[in-house]
């Protein structure tokens, strides 16, 4: 299982903030016993840049 201090710290190294709570409780929400660390921050980043384009879109 992977834990939150390890998906921040990767995060982190890579130039990203850390996960917040509402993103770790939905990563929490899928069966993260088969996740793996480097699925996880993809995911995280993924959202994130999903959510930055779409406000880009907005203005």
């Amino acid at each position: 299982m992977v834990n939150i201090e390890k998906v921040n710290a990767t995060l982190l190294k890579l130039g990203h903030a850390p996960v917040t709570p509402r993103e770790w409780l939905f990563i929490e929400t899928m069966n993260q016993a088969v996740l793996s660390l480097a699925f996880i921050v993809r995911w995280v980043v993924s959202k994130r840049d999903e959510a930055t384009d779409h406000h880009a879109d907005l203005s």
